[in-house]
């Protein structure tokens, strides 16, 4: 029961392909909703240079808190503040937006019902040189856990329900609305930004292979509705799709996970003379994702995950075509029944298919406490 209750689980919270999702859920938890109050705090080093010399660097600290409301309902809180230094721009830092997402489970609907709410605590009406170092961070092939500082207030419900074919194979469908408020991202700016709502449809399942090898795929599609500038509108997103696999084997205390993520997404579209037309290049690459990691058990109550990533990312009409190949290593510390100690280490390089060259490094160091 409780493996079966792990997997409904996978497939639930999988499906809902909300921006805003708490880790509410640890899979040997016998609820659905853990009863396991937590304080995540997470410290990371990104940074990446080119071989012409260019840098650009992230320190950014994530705090999370998760806290049960009763057996069927979660909270969470989370925020982050980062500090971004480049030669090629300005130095930028401040907090981010601070998310709040509430989780609640019908078991006898197999249905979670979701609110995610971006609070819009975070850095805005940034200078012209901030805002181009806020565009940096965004891109892509960097992979920066802060890709941005701050928005609007975004509202995000959601609805996500699991069914189970039998007691190996589980699917689920969910769908979620998001409404994002408007706000001023750079100073000297005439009129608010409102970006558009979004509109996300999901779907999952998860096939129990043997009593070691389980099989998890779901695929997200995402509507964007058109932005507005001081009240006109002047940009659509184009929609987007993602299709992840992942494939776990266990084997005692140990685990291999292999995951493939392909993302997608449609040529956005611009208002010119009263209409919308497409751009004639994409701005967002679609990107294949394919990770790897073996975590082993070594000692009491410690482990290690050895990771490789690949990610490769098409060209479009600012970055070429770029292939990015990651290694590292993730020892896990159990400093007492109630405390836990994260660390990350890895390392990238990229080739960019104008010949131009990418190394990167990530260093993280965290405490998880359980009280």
């Amino acid at each position: 029961m409780k493996k079966f209750k792990i997997r409904m689980f996978i497939v639930l919270t999988s499906i809902q392909g909300m921006q805003f999702i708490s880790p509410c859920i640890a899979a040997e938890d016998a609820f659905i909703i853990s009863q396991q109050r937590t304080i995540h705090i997470s410290p990371i080093f990104q940074s990446w240079a080119a071989d012409q010399g260019e840098t650009i660097s992230e320190f950014s600290t994530l705090a999370m808190v998760y806290f049960p409301l009763n057996d069927r309902m979660g909270m969470s809180v989370m925020s982050s503040q980062a500090m971004v230094s480049s030669d090629i721009s300005t130095k930028l830092s401040g907090l981010t937006d601070t998310q709040v997402n509430m989780n609640y489970y019908s078991e006898k609907m197999s249905t979670l019902v979701s609110l995610g709410v971006n609070l819009p605590t975070g850095k805005k009406m940034l200078t012209a040189n901030q805002f181009t170092t806020s565009y940096l961070i965004s891109l892509k092939q960097y992979n920066f856990r802060v890709p941005n500082f701050g928005q609007g207030l975004n509202i995000s419900p959601g609805l996500s329900w699991a069914y189970p074919v039998r007691e190996t194979f589980v699917i689920g469908i969910g769908i979620s609305y998001q409404y994002r408020g408007p706000f001023t991202p750079f100073e000297s700016m005439t009129g608010q930004y409102d970006p558009g709502e979004e509109i996300l449809i999901t779907g999952g399942a998860d096939l129990r292979i043997s009593e070691t090898a389980t099989c998890a795929a779901d695929i997200v599609y995402t509507s964007y509705g058109k932005d507005k500038l001081d009240g006109q509108e002047t940009f659509q997103s184009g929609n987007k799709f993602i299709t992840t696999v992942q494939l776990k084997i266990n084997a005692g205390y140990n685990e291999f996970r292999l995951l493939g993520c392909y993302r997608t997404k449609d040529k956005n579209q611009i208002a010119i003379a009263g209409g919308f037309l497409p751009d004639e290049q994409k701005t967002i690459p679609d990107q294949l994702d394919i990770l790897g990691q073996y975590r082993f058990r070594w000692g009491q109550g410690h482990y290690t995950s050895l990771i490789g990533e690949m990610r490769f990312y098409n060209k479009t009409s600012i970055w070429g075509k770029t292939n990015i190949l990651t290694l590292g290593v993730a020892p896990e510390f159990t400093l007492s029944p109630r405390v836990r100690m994260p660390v990350r280490l890895k390392y990238s390089i990229g080739n960019i298919d104008n010949g131009s060259k990418l190394s990167g490094i990530e260093i993280g160091l965290g405490l998880h406490f359980a009280f």
